[in-house]
């Protein structure tokens, strides 16, 4: 039971940080423009932070069109790579198939974040009164640090296929360090006798 629990968390924390990483780097440069935009002060006295602006998503087919493209963000990252290994297209990336297609996946998830950022700003967004240059800096920033990982985590995809998410693909290489540290903790271990 103990280790099942060990499995589990293992996989909570992979999955978590897999997905969570783009979107806490979206949310620290929404931060830096509100910041730098003044929208969002933080006051010493009680370590409070304030808004000037409604931080919910788009109302109507704005917040809609938000979470379409988080979506959509996911669906290119992680199905699309997941489709080219089921069809065993350049697997191994030995070819020149993957090294392409990943770089155009690259680019459309990138695309789509600077889209996402964008419309945050539009007209009632929670980024509306962010003046440009900070917007501009904090999306090249945003998208600047989010493609080589992006990159990693559609070729991740590619090459583990949708299988990458399943338990037992994210636990043999757990079980198979185990392994490794167990031998190793007995080879340093006195001989008695």
């Amino acid at each position: 039971m103990k280790q099942g629990l060990g499995v589990l968390a293992s996989y909570v924390v992979n999955i978590g940080v897999n997905i969570a990483f783009p979107f806490i780097l979206l949310g620290i440069t929404w931060c830096i423009a509100k910041l730098t935009s003044g929208l969002m002060s933080l006051t010493a006295p009680n370590n409070t932070v304030t808004f000037k602006h409604n931080l919910v998503a788009g109302q109507g087919w704005r917040g809609y069109v938000e979470y379409a493209l988080v979506g959509l963000i996911l669906i290119v990252l992680v199905i699309v790579p997941g489709i080219f290994n089921e069809m065993r297209l350049d697997v191994r990336g030995e070819g020149h198939a993957q090294s392409a297609l990943l770089k155009v996946i690259t680019i459309i998830a990138c695309a789509l974040t600077g889209y996402y950022v964008v419309l945050l700003h539009a007209k009632g967004g929670p980024l509306y009164n962010v003046q440009k240059r900070p917007l501009i800096v904090g999306t090249i920033f945003s998208v600047v640090l989010l493609a080589p990982y992006y990159k990693s985590l559609a070729r991740g995809c590619w090459r583990g296929g949708l299988g990458l998410l399943k338990l037992s693909t994210l636990t043999k290489p757990w079980s198979e360090m185990r392994a490794d540290w167990r031998a190793a903790k007995e080879l340093r271990r006195p001989a008695h006798g």
